[in-house]
């Protein structure tokens, strides 16, 4: 529980390319327009790669701000790692000295479906074309697009929450991949359900199954920034 009376967290999202983790993350955020936010790494230009933890917790700072998505591939464990590190090196520089942030992970691909994750994603990703901000199916090819992501697998490292870092996340939500039109429903709704048991004072309530498509639809007119 926070120390004071608000609470926050930072959500980091440990995915695979083509998972629909973003269309998760803003469906999320359009159900929780005022308190909810979202920082993409394809967003942050520069050296400092550090700054997506720096802009993350500036918007965590905001008022009445109480969880942000860190929305980063972190398919390694120094990945992962990385992430505490910014966490405990930067967040008084932002937020009050005993403002205390929950670490909530996503998981979105369970190991023992990676075949089935990775036919999937591949095809997700040739069948979306150029609607992503690094993997342009028209600048790189086919054959380009797909050896980005045959390297990912090579380099993917599966949560273990028994080793570090991954014994640090206040919560780790484990997705089952669904590869039905209904996927990011169903994430949406466990992620909610279990914030709502882990942590009522974030999420006091579910919303009503209406809210949730509308805000799954609205996520679905999302494009990425040029």
């Amino acid at each position: 529980t926070p120390s004071n009376s608000s609470a926050a967290s930072d959500v980091y999202k440990r995915q695979v390319i083509g998972c629909g983790k973003t269309t998760t993350a803003v469906t999320l955020t359009n159900l929780f327009p005022e308190s909810w936010g979202h920082i993409q790494n394809d967003d942050i230009h520069g050296k400092d790669k550090s700054m997506l933890m720096k802009k993350s917790l500036e918007l965590l700072s905001q008022p009445n701000m109480k969880c942000v998505f860190v929305d980063r591939n972190n398919h390694q464990f120094r990945e992962r790692k990385e992430l505490f590190e910014w966490v405990d090196d930067l967040k008084e520089a932002y937020l009050p000295y005993d403002q205390n942030i929950k670490i909530i992970g996503i998981s979105f691909a369970p190991y023992d479906k990676i075949d089935t994750i990775k036919r999937v994603t591949m095809k997700r990703v040739l069948a979306r074309g150029d609607n992503h901000q690094t993997i342009k199916l028209e600048k790189y090819g086919e054959k380009k697009v797909l050896g980005i992501m045959s390297g990912f697998w090579k380099r993917y490292q599966p949560v273990n929450v028994n080793r570090s870092p991954d014994d640090m996340f206040d919560l780790m939500i484990n997705l089952d991949f669904d590869n039905s039109e209904h996927s990011t429903l169903s994430n949406v709704e466990t992620i909610l359900h279990q914030i709502h048991d882990k942590y009522p004072i974030l999420l006091p309530e579910i919303p009503e199954s209406d809210k949730i498509n509308e805000a799954f639809t609205k996520s679905l007119e999302y494009k990425p920034p040029k």
